[in-house]
């Protein structure tokens, strides 16, 4: 299954050799960081260390900072391929 997909994403990648523009570029996806593949073990519930006294302790989720910086990194990294791919979405419709 995951075979096919890379195989469909490189043609999709190929198909527009005959064009003007050529081929675009495929770009890898970036590494998940644990805050979104091990929710459970990242975003736990706060203790009384270090909170605010007018905090709601049984209402507030803490994280590492390191997870969060993991979690900021593949954010920009997502969103910046998602911004190729909508440039390579706008060279296309413009060239047809």
């Amino acid at each position: 299954m995951i075979l096919a997909v890379w195989i469909a994403l490189f043609l999709l990648g190929c198909a527009n050799v005959g064009s003007r523009g050529g081929a675009f570029p495929l770009h890898a996806y970036p590494h998940v960081p644990k805050a979104l593949s091990q929710p459970h073990e990242v975003w736990i519930p706060c203790s009384n260390l270090g909170s605010p006294k007018n905090a709601v302790i049984s209402q507030m989720i803490c994280v590492d900072e390191v997870e969060l910086l993991e979690l900021q990194s593949f954010i920009r990294n997502l969103d910046s391929i998602v911004r190729k791919y909508e440039y390579a979405i706008k060279t296309i419709n413009k060239a047809e």
